[in-house]
């Protein structure tokens, strides 16, 4: 009798970085760089964030020069919120150093102005309200490093709260057990909207 393996070939969400099961419902997107696919629950934040459907016809090109053009431009920043994209991280400004208390309190807000905070309330509806900590790393650079933790999965989010709240994807998993100690001091709130709030 012939047996057949597991097939080995695993997906994530382009948007939210978890694992696709096998069998879900996605659809691809173009992210203006590569082709990715987009669970179910993240369709709303990839087209928040200008991803088109594949085979979508691309929008028509704007002029560079056009005054008329960068009036716009500036005004769909405005209307869609600050973006995240992964960039590489600005050198501090050793200058305007940030007590631990109010880098604390700015790593909730730039969190909470982030496309990851509608992530992590795309997740909860499916598995919950999470735990959260947010810690303030120590030395010259404050960042603050916020974790989500449901009990089937967990994301871990970098704010740089010193330089406008540049927010990125740090780690993620399936098991919150592994995750350090010191990220374990649950001492935030998630609401429904995945805003957090400092308990």
């Amino acid at each position: 009798m012939t047996q057949i393996g597991k097939i080995g070939i695993t997906r994530q969400c382009g948007v939210c970085g978890r694992t696709l099961l096998l069998g879900e419902q996605v659809e691809d997107f173009t992210n203006g760089v590569r082709r990715v696919s987009v669970c179910t629950l993240c369709l709303s934040e990839a087209t928040a964030r200008g991803w088109l459907r594949a085979g979508a016809p691309a929008p028509p090109p704007v002029e560079e020069d056009s005054p008329e053009a960068g009036e716009k431009r500036g005004w769909l920043r405005r209307r869609r919120g600050p973006a995240v994209v992964e960039e590489p991280e600005p050198e501090p400004d050793r200058s305007l150093p940030v007590p631990a208390a109010r880098a604390l309190e700015r790593g909730v807000d730039a969190f909470n102005a982030s496309a990851y905070r509608r992530t992590v309330a795309s997740i909860a509806k499916s598995f919950g309200v999470p735990r959260a900590s947010v810690v303030v790393l120590s030395g010259n650079r404050p960042d603050a490093i916020v974790t989500v933790a449901w009990e089937l999965s967990w994301y871990q989010y970098r704010v740089e709260a010193e330089h406008g709240g540049h927010v990125r994807l740090e780690d993620r998993g399936d098991d919150p057990g592994v995750i350090d100690q010191r990220w374990r001091d649950w001492n935030a709130q998630v609401a429904d909207d995945g805003q957090l709030t400092l308990v």
